[in-house]
C-alpha cells in the first residue's frame, strides 16, 4: 500500500487506437507514468534537492489602514500587489474542522515576489484592531504588521519559485512516456518547470541517459565576486536582499522552456550536468550530488547554481560498486538489479564502526597502563572501560564479526513473510547495537552546542557530514583543515563536552555513548534483558501502515474504532502462528524490517536513540529489461520482495497482476496488430480488478 505510486497499464493502442502504450508505477487518477517503460524506453527518476526557490529580506511601508502598501527597491518605493483570494473551508466537526468562507488578501511586491512572513505581533482572525492597524493572514497565522524590534524598519521576508511562473510540466511527462529513445526523451525535459527530480533513462538501442534538467534561473541579476562567489547579500542559497535585487522569470514557448531571452535567463539546456552513455556502461541516481559539485568542498563556484548541498551519496557510492562488479562479472540481469535494489548493508556502520572498535581497544589499553594520571583523559577513558569490561568486550566481539561480514542488517525475526537465514540472529543484534551506540554518539558531540537548525538539507545527511568530518580530521597537522580543530587534543573541539570542566576526546565519547546504549536496551524500554542474544533489530525497527486519519487524530483512544480498521497492524496480520525465538514478539503494531540509515533499500530509523521504527524510505523500486523480443522486470517492494512484472504489454502473453499474481489475457501483439480490440478476449478475474 504505497503512499504515492501504483502500479498501473496505460494503453489506448489497444481499445483505443491511440499510441499510448506504458506499464509502470503512475499516480492514481493521472493519465501519466512516472515510472515505467514504454517498450521502446524505460525511466526512473530520483528527488534533485535542486533550488528553484529564491528568498528575500524586504522592507516594507505599511498605508493608513496598517496593511502592506510598498516595499522598498533600489532607493524606490514600489507598491505591493494586494489579490483577494476567496477560502471554502468544509465543516468536518470530528477533524476540528468548521465549515465557513473566508476572504484574505496575498500579497506580492512590484515583480511578483510572494511575501511569506511579516514583522509583526501575532493576532487572531477575530481580534478587536486600534485604528491604523491592519490584520494579515500569512499561511494561517494572524499579524497585526509593525516594527517589533524598534529598530526603524518593517522587515517582511518574500520568496520567488519558478512554478509562479506558469509550466505544463504534464506535458513533458507525457511526452517522455511517449519517446521513442533517451535523446528524444532527454528533449521532452526541455518542459519540466517546478520538477526537480533526477531522470535516469535506458532504450532499446543499448542507450542510457541521467539528467536532471529542469528550468532553473541563471541568477544573473545576483554579482559574483573575483573569485567567483556570490557577493553579500546575493547568495541565493541564502536571505536576498531584496531592496536590491529583484526575482527572476522564466518564460515558455508552449510548454517548452524558453533560453536566450535576456529577460527570463535560465541554465542552459546543454550546460545542465548530463550523462549518455558513459563508458562504465551505466548511469545512477540516488539522491546524490549530480555532477560531483560539492566534491571540492565548495557548492557555489560552478558556472551555474543549480541546487545543493545533495542528500547522503552512500547509496549512490554502493550501487555504482555493485553494478561495477557485475559488468566485470560478466553483465548485469534483472535478478542481480532486484537484489540490488534490496540490499541492506549498512554504510554508516561500515564506516563509523572501526572508529568504535579503536576507541574501545584505546580504552582497554589505558585501563592496562600504569602510568595514567589521575583526571587526565587516559585515566576517564581506562575508568569508563573498567565500568562494565564484560559487556563492552562482548559489544566488540559482535560488532568485529558483523563489520567483517560486511554490515549486514537483517531484522532477524521470522515472520509470515521472512524467514531469517543462518547468521542473521547475530547480525541483528550487531545492527542494533550499532544503531544504539552511534545515535548517542553523534548526539554526545553535536547537540551539547545549542546550535540553530543548521543541518543541511536534512538533519540527517548534515549530522553525518559532520560527523565524517570530525572523525577524519582527527590526528597531528589538521588533516582536514577544520576551523574546530583544537592542537592540544589533535581533534575537533566539538567532541569536548561543554557543560562539563574536562576537555573530552572522540574516544572517551564513543566508549560512554556504547555504555549508555546498553544501559537502554537492558532496561525495560529497551528488551528488560541482559542477555544480549535477544537484542534482534527486527523488534526495535518495525514498519507501521497507519491510517491517514491518525495524522489528525493523534493516539486519541476515543477515535480507536475509527482509525484501526484503515491501519494494517501485527493484530490483524499476525507476525507469525508460532516465533521461534527466545524474545517475544513485540506487542507493537509495527511489522520487524531489515535496513537502517541510508542504505540502498532504506529504511531509515533516524537517530533518536531510544524509538528505532521505520521512519522513511522507499515508495517502489522498479527493474526493467528491454529486449528486441519483449519486456521483463520486477518490481521492488520495500524490504527486498518482488513482485513479476513479466512482459504486460510487450511479449508474447499479456498479464495482470493482483499482488504478485499473474493472470493471463489471451491477446498478443499479432491480435492488436490484426485489429483486434480485445474485447472478446478477457478472462474472468476472481475477485474484481481492472485489465490493462
Amino acid at each position: 500500500m504505497p503512499s504515492l505510486f501504483y502500479q498501473l497499464g496505460l494503453d489506448t493502442q489497444l481499445l483505443g487506437g491511440g499510441d499510448t502504450h506504458q506499464a509502470g508505477l503512475g499516480v492514481p487518477g493521472m493519465p501519466l507514468m512516472a515510472v515505467g517503460t514504454n517498450g521502446l524506453v524505460a525511466w526512473n527518476q530520483t528527488q534533485l534537492m535542486g533550488d528553484i526557490t529564491d528568498w528575500y529580506r524586504e522592507e516594507l511601508i505599511l498605508g493608513e489602514d496598517g496593511l502592506p502598501a510598498a516595499t522598498r527597491f533600489q532607493g524606490r518605493e514600489e507598491p505591493v500587489v494586494s489579490t483577494m483570494e476567496t477560502w471554502v473551508v468544509a465543516d468536518v466537526p470530528l477533524l476540528g474542522s468548521e465549515g465557513r468562507i473566508e476572504t484574505w488578501a496575498r500579497y506580492t511586491t512590484f515583480d511578483g515576489r510572494w511575501i511569506a512572513e511579516i514583522e509583526g505581533r501575532s493576532a487572531s482572525a477575530d481580534e478587536a484592531l486600534a485604528p491604523g492597524e491592519g490584520l494579515v493572514n500569512l499561511g494561517g497565522s494572524y499579524v497585526v504588521p509593525g516594527d517589533l524590534d524598534g529598530d526603524g524598519v518593517i522587515t517582511a521576508l518574500a520568496f520567488d519559485y519558478v512554478g509562479l511562473d506558469g509550466g505544463n510540466p504534464l506535458a513533458a511527462l507525457n511526452a517522455m512516456g511517449h519517446a521513442g529513445d533517451v535523446a528524444e526523451l532527454a528533449e521532452a525535459t526541455r518542459g519540466l518547470v517546478a520538477y526537480s527530480q533526477n531522470i535516469v533513462a535506458a532504450d532499446i538501442h543499448g542507450d542510457v541517459l541521467y539528467t536532471p534538467y529542469q528550468a532553473v534561473p541563471c541568477r544573473d541579476q545576483l554579482p559574483r565576486g573575483a573569485d567567483g562567489g556570490w557577493e553579500d547579500g546575493a547568495n541565493p542559497s541564502q536571505l536576498l536582499d531584496g531592496t536590491i535585487y529583484g526575482g527572476f522569470t522564466i518564460k515558455l514557448d508552449g510548454w517548452k522552456v524558453v533560453e536566450g531571452d535576456p529577460t527570463a535567463c535560465v541554465v542552459p539546456f546543454d550546460e545542465m550536468p548530463r550523462s549518455l552513455s558513459p563508458a562504465a556502461g551505466f548511469v545512477v541516481t540516488a539522491n546524490n550530488d549530480p555532477a560531483g559539485i560539492t566534491f571540492d568542498g565548495d557548492l557555489l563556484n560552478e558556472p551555474w547554481y543549480i541546487g545543493g548541498p545533495w542528500m547522503e551519496g552512500y547509496r549512490a557510492e554502493i550501487i555504482t560498486r555493485r553494478l561495477t562488479e557485475q559488468v566485470a562479472a560478466g553483465g548485469v540481469t534483472v535478478e542481480s538489479t532486484a537484489a540490488l535494489q534490496g540490499e541492506s548493508q549498512s554504510p554508516l556502520g561500515i564506516q563509523f564502526t572501526a572508529d568504535l572498535l579503536a576507541a574501545i581497544d584505546a580504552a582497554r589499553a589505558a585501563s592496562a597502563s600504569a602510568s595514567a594520571e589521575e583526571g587526565s583523559a587516559e585515566a576517564r577513558l581506562a575508568a569508563l572501560y573498567e565500568a562494565d569490561p564484560d559487556r563492552l568486550d562482548e559489544a566488540q566481539a559482535r560488532l568485529e564479526a558483523w563489520l567483517a561480514a560486511g554490515a549486514p542488517t537483517p531484522s532477524g525475526v521470522e515472520t509470515f513473510y521472512h524467514q531469517p537465514a543462518e547468521g542473521d540472529d547475530a547480525h541483528a543484534v550487531a545492527t542494533t547495537l550499532f544503531n544504539g551506540w552511534f545515535s548517542r554518539f553523534q548526539s554526545a558531540v553535536l547537540d551539547d552546542e545549542g546550535l540553530p537548525d543548521v543541518w543541511e538539507p536534512t538533519g540527517g545527511t548534515g549530522r553525518s557530514r559532520a560527523m565524517t568530518l570530525f572523525m577524519r580530521g582527527r590526528g597531528p597537522g589538521n588533516p582536514e583543515g577544520l576551523s574546530s580543530y583544537n592542537p592540544e587534543t589533535e581533534e575537533s573541539a566539538f567532541f569536548d563536552v561543554l557543560s562539563t570542566p574536562e576537555i573530552e576526546t572522540s574516544d572517551e565519547l564513543a566508549v560512554k555513548a556504547l555504555l549508555d546504549a546498553l544501559a537502554f536496551f537492558e532496561s525495560a524500554d529497551g528488551f528488560g534483558s541482559a542477555d544480549m542474544a535477544g537484542w534482534l533489530w527486527g523488534y526495535k525497527h518495525t514498519v507501521t501502515f497507519d491510517s491517514v486519519l491518525k495524522d489528525f487524530l493523534g493516539d486519541d483512544p476515543t477515535y480507536a474504532a475509527l482509525i484501526n480498521p484503515f491501519s494494517i497492524t501485527t493484530e490483524q496480520l499476525p507476525l507469525a502462528a508460532e516465533i521461534r525465538r527466545a524474545t517475544p514478539a513485540p506487542s507493537s503494531p509495527g511489522f520487524p524490517r531489515p535496513g537502517d540509515q541510508y542504505g540502498v533499500d532504506a529504511a531509515n530509523p533516524g537517530w533518536s536513540g531510544t524509538s528505532f521504527s521505520y521512519g522513511s524510505g522507499p515508495v517502489f523500486r522498479m527493474v526493467v529489461e528491454l529486449r528486441p523480443d519483449g519486456v521483463s522486470g520486477l518490481n521492488i517492494l520495500p524490504g527486498g520482495q518482488s513482485a513479476i512484472l513479466e512482459s504486460p504489454f510487450f511479449d508474447d502473453q499479456a498479464a495482470l497482476w493482483l499482488g504478485n499474481q499473474a493472470h493471463p489475457l489471451r491477446f498478443s501483439p499479432e491480435d492488436v496488430a490484426a485489429g483486434a480490440t480485445g474485447r472478446e478476449r478477457y478472462v474472468p478475474l476472481t475477485g474484481g480488478g481492472a485489465c490493462l
